[in-house]
């Protein structure tokens, strides 16, 4: 498998963008509750999955929008390939931006309404009512009736909101962010004259689009006088970008999670007996902190303190889930689960008298997007790269498919075996010959048991049994396992395996830079990074720089990996590197250093050059021949352009290896960067990391009036004497 830039988009941050039981029960202290339920996989293939919602007609079915335009249907527990709605052409993504949200009208069974909340072309954020043609398997792209826009506010594409829900009243509730810039002196969601930072209440059946309710809190009741200028939709406000909320099935209570800024994460909560009108306090709070710094902004408590918040040391952008009422799991009956884009982490809390707790947590190791919950209640939980679990019970026996290593080597050292298979939770234990091995779920599908250097001491057949220790009655999985010559076991580096992602080109490479390592036995089986900052371990197997630096890694298989090169080997010249998989070593590879390595990416890795060069301003139209791709044209000059590249070298602001650049601020390269398109020099807006990704490099250009045209103008960057090898775009 080739890298391309799909590996690196899995860690943007654009996604930057608990409840009570009725019994009262409580846990008195964290518990592993969350950590003895299974992560069980129902798809793949998913695009950036942004929202999850079912119909509401007993079908059983689940949809999930990608943040690129399409919804996904997955029917019958599968993926169908056929979208349920492809809107693609129309929806700006990514970023902040993209298709957000969906949700069925109460009565979809007879009327085929479903609601959608996009951004488009322009940036806008588009509420839109669509129809489900018969059968309801496939939406009528050409249904789209305008429901409610939202303009976007100028020179920001940020804090879009876009959840969605029809409440138990059978009105429509929308989030909306505050539109951005992401600083605190945007006031515009303490402003009522305005429908930024709110959740929106909208009638829509009692109007053409819709009606305002009349009993909305900023709508003029008999012998109460409005506040003036207020729009009636409102229904809350104070919020900067309540991403995901959602209603208590049972309850009607609303959770309202809001992605803070610089410090705070927090939950918010709305009783059902609510009349609405609650001030959430953004952007005078940031949960219960004032943002000014001082200890008075709410002396008179008309703003609504979060029920719970997390600060950026654990997290940096909340993702709110649902309150657990399925069947399945009555251990988390009333528990409320949430979790972090950033860290991965998935969350449950609980409430008694009031007073809102962490229960239990629970890693994840995946980039969390959103929650979503089907007919019956259960909740599932989506990734970034595109797989959607449920959040299921640990129901049934392990099995085992795969072991890697496949053997070991007698009198080796200590290393970790890792299996392949179904079923596996924090309940699977593993025995080497009778005797209990450390082990841990990766998730339901890998389990990495550590084996010690007494284990394999001597050649033989080792006897390795696995069982769910909650499921005693359970006949053991049993695996025979050789432990063999050492001389048959060793993972190695190809003759000049080591070379730039993109374009696979053998160059001096450039610390902070996103490589790929070709070989043998360089990784347990094939993983993908599912969060950052980027783990130094995973596939089964890490590389090691010097005899210091332990690369991030954003991809790992048996015969490559895709890695950032430690931003502590600046400076240095030359270097070694060693593939570790299981405690094996491979033997050491040279690797050349420089300062700067500039390489664009390309768009496919069939030895074609058209670069990963996008028109600026365009939705992410790529600059390639129209009908070569699906959202491509020719880039007519004059325009701006975007390209994504890598091995820029030295930057203000550098990240540490592994994490995502920062937006505020930006990290610029030292030195501004020379680009000619068709020998044309262009003029350079921005030169540096990508934000919210690791290792991509981002360069925004304005194109002069006289570009030459064609289907392959050639495109080069230089920064520090180096120059790219060249890429194509179309020019017009």
């Amino acid at each position: 498998m080739s890298f391309n830039l799909r590996h690196a988009a899995r860690f943007a941050g654009g996604l930057t963008l608990v409840c009570a039981s009725l019994t009262g029960h409580r846990l008195s202290a964290e518990s592993d509750l969350l950590n003895r339920v299974v992560l069980q996989r129902v798809s793949g293939g998913l695009i950036q999955p942004t929202s999850v919602a079912h119909a509401g007609d007993a079908s059983g079915r689940l949809f999930v929008t990608g943040q690129s335009g399409l919804v996904h249907l997955i029917a019958g527990g599968a993926r169908l390939e056929k979208p349920f709605l492809d809107l693609r052409a129309q929806v700006a993504c990514c970023g902040e931006r993209g298709l957000l949200g969906i949700t069925f009208h109460p009565r979809f069974e007879s009327n085929g309404f479903f609601y959608v909340f996009y951004s488009d072309s322009e940036g806008d954020s588009v509420l839109s009512r669509f129809h489900a043609l018969d059968g309801g398997d496939v939406a009528d792209p050409d249904s789209e009736t305008e429901v409610l826009r939202l303009p976007e506010p100028p020179n920001s594409e940020q804090h879009k909101g876009g959840q969605l829900h029809f409440g138990p009243d059978g009105m429509l509730y929308v989030s909306l962010g505050d539109g951005g810039p992401g600083f605190s002196d945007n006031p515009k969601a303490q402003q009522l004259d305005n429908l930024y930072g709110t959740i929106l209440r909208l009638d829509v059946d009692s109007g053409e689009p819709y009606a305002v309710p009349a009993d909305n809190p900023f709508v003029e009741q008999p012998g109460q006088v409005a506040q003036e200028a207020a729009r009636g939709e409102i229904w809350a406000y104070g919020l900067r970008n309540p991403w995901r909320f959602s209603f208590d099935r049972l309850t009607g209570d609303i959770f309202i999670a809001d992605v803070g800024q610089d410090d705070v994460e927090e939950i918010d909560f709305q009783p059902a007996t609510s009349r609405g009108g609650e001030n959430y306090g953004w952007n005078l709070m940031e949960g219960r902190r004032c943002v000014d710094g001082s200890t008075d902004c709410n002396l008179l408590g008309e703003l609504v303190e979060p029920i719970l918040e997390y600060s950026h040391e654990s997290g940096c952008s909340v993702i709110g889930g649902y309150v657990y009422r399925g069947a399945a799991l009555p251990e988390l009956s009333g528990t409320y689960l949430y979790g972090d884009f950033c860290s991965g982490e998935m969350t449950a809390a609980a409430a008694t008298a009031g007073v809102w707790e962490v229960v239990s947590r629970r890693a994840t190791k995946f980039s969390i997007t959103t929650f979503g919950e089907d007919e019956s209640g259960e909740l599932y939980v989506a990734d970034i790269g595109g797989e959607l679990f449920r959040i299921a019970p640990p129901s049934l026996p392990p099995t085992v498919s795969f072991v890697y290593p496949q053997r070991a080597s007698a009198g080796g050292p200590p290393f970790s075996l890792y299996l392949v298979g179904a079923n596996f939770d924090a309940a699977s234990e593993v025995r080497w010959n009778g005797r209990l091995r450390p082990s841990e779920a990766l998730d339901n599908q890998r389990l990495e048991v550590e084996v010690s250097q007494a284990d394999v001491a001597a050649a033989g057949v080792a006897e390795i049994t696995v069982v769910n220790s909650t499921l005693p009655d359970e006949p053991p999985t049993i695996i025979e396992y050789a432990v063999e010559d050492p001389s048959m076991l060793s993972p190695r580096i190809g003759a000049g395996g080591i070379v730039i992602a993109a374009g696979f080109d053998e160059i001096p490479l450039a610390p902070g830079s996103i490589v790929s390592v070709f070989g043998e036995d360089v990784a347990a089986f094939v993983e993908s990074a599912r969060g950052t900052p980027l783990a130094t371990v995973f596939g089964g197997g890490g590389i090691l720089f010097g005899e210091s630096f332990w690369a991030p890694l954003f991809y790992s298989s048996p015969l490559q990996m895709n890695i950032q090169i430690p931003w502590e080997l600046a400076g240095i010249e030359d270097t070694t590197a060693r593939v570790r998989v299981g405690g094996l070593t491979s033997d050491p590879a040279r690797v050349a250093l420089a300062s700067h390595s500039p390489a664009i990416f390309v768009v496919a890795q069939d030895g074609t050059r058209q670069g990963s060069i996008l028109i600026g301003n365009s939705g992410g139209t790529l600059a390639a021949p129209a009908g070569l791709f699906s959202n491509a044209r020719p880039l007519r000059p004059g325009e701006p352009l975007t390209m994504f590249l890598t091995g820029l070298g030295p930057v203000t602001d550098r990240p540490e290896s592994g994490r995502v650049a920062g937006a505020f601020p930006t990290s610029k390269t030292l030195t501004t960067p020379e680009v000619t398109v068709g020998g044309v020099a262009v003029r350079v807006l921005f030169s540096g990391l990508a934000p919210g990704l690791v290792g991509l490099n981002q360069i925004n250009a304005k194109t002069s009036e006289d570009l030459p045209s064609g289907d392959e103008v050639p495109v080069v960057v230089t920064i520090g004497g180096v120059s790219s090898i060249p890429v194509t775009m179309a020019v017009e």
